[in-house]
């Protein structure tokens, strides 16, 4: 076996460590790292390097094929005798520390807890043996009165002579959820019967590092703090210092190179700046630029008359051609009413005293004849779990008690029950699933003057929220349309043309390997000239299209797509690419392998859960599947709102629904959906695109010819193509509700991705999402012409899906 050069890092805390012993097992080979860390190592493919230094925890690493970068991050070892030492030192500092963090009260999931009324038993982070399997194990006898019993291969921790549940990060449990133990700040266990009530029955408190309801809001207060009053996405893309692409390795520059245009003439002596450095330079008169740039920087590009353009660097950024836009400045009205702020004061006021609809009629707020609260929507973000939370301190008597909200303040105990909502015309108890960023005005009912129509349900008073897509059409019992959200109110002009996904190739080998029409002579040509000669990889991938369209043979087919995959194996988004066509051939193994290798190579990203998760769930791997959406969960990373949190939480719902995989659920999971009569639709459409660059424009076409779209692009919505490099995630899920008896048309306009390759963008449609006769269609495109619309779809009640030729 050949000899290969691994290289890498040893680090502790984000700190280099020097003379790490670094040995190959079983073999008299060795190194040192140096001042920096560093090491280079040569090696076979199966041997086992071993990292060792002193107060640390040995790391054992088995060499792959793919293996030529290995950064290790080295964990303290905890030492059961110096331990003991520890607590015998009676150290006045570290007993102080101990008592001040058992005294501390936190949120949980069933209100604050205090554990000096608990008599708690108290375990630091720190102090968890990592040798044991389990925390149950770590933690088992380690106080009296708690014990630890195995059942079926699983440990359950019992205290006072009853089994506990688990809360992690104010989540409940019946067994332990998988925990990095590493990652785990507090422990706490109550042994009074009054949190025994609380929980019904004895309970294990753990607080992790990453995800404690605590971390989260010191968070977001420390974010709304830094951010407050200030404008558009230049600033925005900063706020989340612990993004997901900053986790990754910054140690080296990268070059990027690109050009700047409008209208495609090219523009001289812009201004180009890496964001919170000192590094600038300018375009040069053919528009052209080069700079070098970390991952996770932000390239700014800046022109006097033009939109700033703001780009994250990513792990595979080198090329970025820049299409600047104009921008249309108008006058802050504010500027022309006086020099300082009533301008926006009065405007706040106006809208307060506009009229607004509710489910109960139209209230005036100004001839009420009581007080109507109100706050503008405007000042709402993402950044907060929920609308409930959100409201804190914004609203004159408002507080949270068990998670419902209050509009009367704590003085007025008689009426002291929570206030209901009501959205869009629909009244609820409880706060339901919104985009806080979609919210357009919320007016406070707290008077019973204001409240009575509502009968005794509003006796705590009424939420009134509207959206910007809300109305009060006869189908507010059903599901939000999602389409509706992006409506623009256009009919439908029959512009759009047909694309042929399967004979698009314009290529002389492709055209060459067609005219053989043998097979086996077809495949001798292409391994022993094609696969050497073609460069492209979207040619490689044509290549691939079009032996599956002339020679129907999966086999080879599978073997072509494999030899691009290992051809650039460190490339995420062709391997992305490479993915896309396995899955619409139904490789499912080896959708599998690229997508594993993808997740080692974005470790961080959102998108590597999902796709690596989804490609187990259709490889009937479905327990696989479900641990790594669960670890994602776990992680404290956002579910819930738009974007790869709705496409996660959509397809653990099924997961969830689904009769064959019922044993899942002895982990908890509290779906969205109350049954799968809910959870169930019409139609379910996931877009994937293999670069985070990609832009474009969707059109919705309903069967009365309206046009819903939605514009992925950073000239239209800067904020959410930041959030998707900050989170890793490069994906979009649609649902049609009701498709009556008429046909939807689905089309895309392609805006390009500021680089000379193709994108690729995978179409899933299942209709009867959800349903026992449920199908699914998985169609990839390869999108080069800029500015054109394109056919994708046709769907109707009586057909699955129409594709376009």
């Amino acid at each position: 076996t050949s000899l290969k050069n691994i290289t890498g890092k040893v680090t502790n805390l984000n700190a280099a460590l020097a003379d790490v012993n670094i040995v190959i097992k079983n073999r008299n080979i060795g190194t040192k790292t140096n001042a920096k860390g560093a090491y280079v190592i040569q090696v076979k493919i199966g041997d086992q390097i071993q990292y060792s230094y002193v107060g640390f925890k040995t790391i054992t690493i088995a060499v792959e094929d793919i293996t030529s970068v290995l950064n290790i991050n080295m964990i303290t070892e905890n030492n059961l005798l110096e331990e003991t030492i520890v607590q015998a030192d009676k150290s006045p500092s570290r007993v102080l520390e101990l008592a001040i963090k058992k005294q501390k009260i936190i949120k949980t999931s069933r209100g604050t807890f205090n554990p000096e009324a608990f008599n708690v038993k108290y375990m630091d982070g720190k102090n968890i043996d990592f040798r044991y399997s389990s925390l149950a194990k770590a933690i088992a006898y380690r106080f009296s009165g708690v014990s630890i019993v195995t059942i079926n291969f699983i440990d359950y921790i019992y205290v006072r002579g009853a089994k506990a549940v688990w809360e992690v990060d104010g989540a409940v449990y019946d067994i332990e959820p998988p925990i990095d133990l590493s990652q785990i700040k507090d422990i706490s266990i109550p042994m009074s019967n009054g949190a025994f009530v609380r929980w019904g029955g004895p309970v294990v408190i753990v607080r992790t590092k990453y995800g404690s309801p605590e971390n989260k809001e010191a968070l977001k207060k420390e974010i709304a703090e830094k951010y407050t009053n200030k404008n558009y996405y230049n600033d925005d893309a900063v706020a989340f210092s612990d993004s997901n692409i900053s986790a990754n390795n910054h140690s080296s520059l990268k070059e990027i190179s690109g050009t700047v245009k409008n209208l495609d003439k090219p523009l001289a002596n812009v201004n180009i700046t890496i964001n919170n450095k000192n590094k600038n330079l300018k375009s040069n008169v053919q528009g052209n630029y080069n700079i070098k740039a970390n991952i996770g920087d932000l390239i700014q590009f800046r022109y006097m008359g033009f939109k700033t353009v703001t780009i994250i660097v990513e792990d595979i950024t080198s090329v970025l051609n820049i299409n600047m836009v104009t921008e249309v400045i108008k006058l802050d009205e504010t500027v022309l009413a006086t020099n300082n702020y009533e301008g926006k004061t009065l405007k706040n006021e106006k809208k307060k005293k506009r009229k607004f609809l509710s489910a109960r009629g139209t209230i005036n707020p100004d001839r009420a004849g009581y007080s109507v609260g109100y706050f503008d929507g405007i000042n709402l973000n993402n950044v907060y779990g929920s609308l409930t939370q959100a409201l804190v301190g914004r609203v004159s008597g408002y507080y949270i008690k068990d998670g419902k909200p209050y509009l009367r303040g704590t003085k007025t105990p008689i009426l002291s029950a929570p206030a209901i909502w009501e959205v869009d015309g629909i009244v609820s108890t409880d706060e339901p699933y919104l985009d806080l960023s979609q919210i357009k005005d919320i007016h406070f009912l707290k008077s019973l003057a204001s409240t009575n129509r509502y009968g005794s349900a509003g006796m705590g008073g009424v939420i009134v929220v509207s959206t910007k897509y809300g109305s009060f059409s006869d189908t507010k019992n059903k599901k939000q349309n999602t389409a509706d959200k992006y409506t623009n109110k256009n009919i439908y002009t029959d512009d759009a043309v047909s694309l042929d996904i399967n004979s698009n190739y314009n290529n002389e080998d492709i055209d060459s390997l067609i005219a053989i029409k043998i097979k086996t002579k077809a495949f001798a040509y292409y391994q022993n000239s094609l696969k050497h000669t073609i460069k492209d990889y979207n040619v490689q991938i044509d290549l691939a299209k079009a032996f599956k369209n002339y020679y129907k043979d999966l086999n080879l087919v599978s073997q072509i797509l494999m030899d691009i995959a290992y051809s650039h194996n460190k490339n995420s988004e062709i391997l992305k690419a490479v993915a896309f066509q396995m899955q619409a051939y139904g490789l499912k193994n080896e959708v599998i392998k690229v997508y594993e290798r993808i997740f080692k190579l974005r470790p961080h990203y959102a998108q590597s859960y999902r796709d690596l998760a989804n490609a187990y769930k259709d490889d009937e791997q479905f327990n696989k599947s479900w641990k790594l959406y669960m670890s994602y969960l776990l992680q404290g990373n956002d579910v819930e709102n738009e974007g790869i949190g709705q496409i996660l939480y959509s397809e653990m719902e099924w997961l969830y629904f689904n009769e064959k995989n019922q044993a899942l659920k002895n982990i908890q999971f509290v779906p969205k959906s109350k049954s799968i009569k809910d959870f169930k639709n019409d139609v379910r459409l996931v877009f994937e695109w293999n670069t985070s660059e990609a832009e474009f424009d969707l059109e919705f076409v309903n069967p009365n010819k309206q046009v819903y779209n939605f514009e992925h692009s950073l000239v239209k919505d800067p904020q959410l193509i930041s959030d998707e490099k900050r989170k890793g995630y490069s994906s979009k899920e649609f649902i049609i509700d009701n498709l009556n008896d008429g046909k939807w048309l689905v089309n895309i306009t392609y805006l390009g991705n500021k680089k000379p390759e193709p994108t690729y963008i995978k179409v899933t449609v299942y209709n009867h999402w959800g349903n026992t006769n449920q199908q699914e269609k998985i169609s990839v495109y390869k999108l080069d012409k800029e500015h054109t619309k394109l056919k994708l779809y046709n769907i109707d009640n009586r057909s699955l899906i129409m594709v376009s030729k």
